[in-house]
């Protein structure tokens, strides 16, 4: 299919009845670990203004995260999907309904609202449900290079093959394929799904990750209200508007910070507090920090100073005794981080946490699971390399499931 610059249509439906941005409950993340919660008033370019200080809106490069908090989305009247949309930028949206004609698309999202444009913001389009079975030949299928574009067809229920050649259209039944100059109707329930040729590059530059309520996940370049609706423009380009209600969780990705969760350590070392023995791959799995997650795999979550839990999407789930290194491969001025204990380990672990910068105490504190978390700020200036050791507390290493949530790089301005 031909691909070209081009403009997004937007179709509405009855359903876009007005809901005022002011009535909405947020709650920022700060870079500094300073949650924010309120009345929402407003987003724009500036920022985020919050009811308590309507003149003083907060920078966007002072957030990592917006948690919308809907008195009640409209979930009842989604419709079921029928495909599984993957955009140029990366972004994934589940579809009620797409059809490609003429190089065009029309799609239609989950609670109906209709989205219409070229071929060009379209990565690719799967037909079935990811499932274990096929979601590894899907992806790596999706990774070859594409000279044109591409049917993946379904051989079995586990095994997936593919055909290069031109797609004229897609309807909600068939797939008019073009393969050495002949035009071939396949049926959708042949194909496990399609992939569109000339994949555009990513930009730089993002404003974050969109969570919808509808699992959809949205590489985000603009977003701002108007009072009563939320414009959303993706790094792809599509653009469209939405009831706040649809959105659940803005991760910021400002060129300003850095999660440790998203960086590959340069060094992982793990020590068992029983010397001796030489331990199967298996059981040191057990002890391997995990990326967003606890070392149980569940949700990070601590018990606050208030009493109250709460749920982290970033972080490291390290146990006692390991050692991070990271490489920082640009000037950082700032380190800030949530240390707790995890809630299922709750009144039991204590461990030793110590951060050093270029083979030098920074900061240093005891962890105990008895106890609320403790905040971390520390200075990185002029560090280059970057060590946290998670060790044993002044008992054995029985609870020592450390959550570092938020741990988080401010880049020197």
């Amino acid at each position: 299919m031909r691909r070209g610059v081009w403009t997004l249509t937007v179709v509405w439906g009855l359903w876009a009845s007005s809901v005022l941005i002011g009535g909405t409950t947020a709650e920022l993340q700060r870079v500094t670990g300073e949650p924010v919660r309120g009345t929402l008033v407003k987003l724009n370019a500036s920022g985020v203004v919050m009811a308590a200080s309507p003149d003083a809106p907060i920078p966007w490069e002072q957030i990592t995260s917006i948690a919308f908090v809907a008195d009640k989305a409209d979930e009842s009247k989604a419709g079921q999907p029928t495909a599984w949309m993957r955009w140029t930028d990366g972004s994934r949206s589940a579809v009620a309904a797409i059809e490609i004609r003429d190089d065009r698309f029309h799609a239609k999202l989950l609670d109906r609202t209709e989205l219409e444009g070229p071929t060009n913001s379209v990565d690719a389009v799967r037909f079935y449900a990811p499932a274990p079975g096929t979601n590894q030949q899907w992806e790596e299928l999706l990774k070859r290079p594409r000279t044109g574009d591409v049917v993946i067809v379904r051989k079995s229920a586990e095994s997936l093959d593919l055909l290069e050649g031109v797609i004229h259209s897609v309807t909600a039944d068939v797939v008019e394929f073009e393969f050495d100059g002949q035009k071939i109707p396949v049926r959708r329930t042949k194909l496990e799904g399609v992939a569109f040729a000339g994949r555009r590059d990513r930009p730089a530059r993002s404003l974050g990750r969109l969570l919808d309520r509808f699992g959809g996940e949205w590489q985000l370049a603009k977003i701002e209200s108007d009072g009563s609706m939320v414009k959303l423009e993706t790094i792809s380009g599509v653009r469209w508007q939405w009831r706040l209600d649809r959105l659940r969780r803005l991760e910021l990705q400002g060129s300003n910070v850095v999660y440790l969760s998203d960086l590959e350590p340069e060094k992982v070392e793990w020590t068992s507090f029983f010397p001796g023995g030489r331990l199967s791959e298996s059981f040191r799995g057990l002890f391997a920090v995990q990326k967003d997650r606890s070392l149980s795999g569940d949700p990070l979550e601590l018990v606050m100073a208030d009493g109250h839990r709460r749920v982290f999407a970033k972080g490291l789930g390290i146990h006692s005794r390991t050692e991070l290194v990271y490489r920082l491969t640009e000037p950082f001025a700032r380190f800030h981080a949530i240390a707790g204990i995890d809630v299922a380990h709750r009144g039991r672990g204590t461990l030793q946490l110590t951060v050093m910068g270029d083979g030098r105490p920074l900061w240093s504190g005891t962890v105990r699971g008895s106890e609320p978390p403790l905040v971390l700020d520390v200075s990185l200036r002029g560090v280059r390399r970057l060590a946290l050791l998670v060790d044993y507390g002044d008992e054995s290493d029985a609870g020592d499931h450390l959550n570092l949530c938020e741990p988080r790089l401010v880049k020197a301005r």
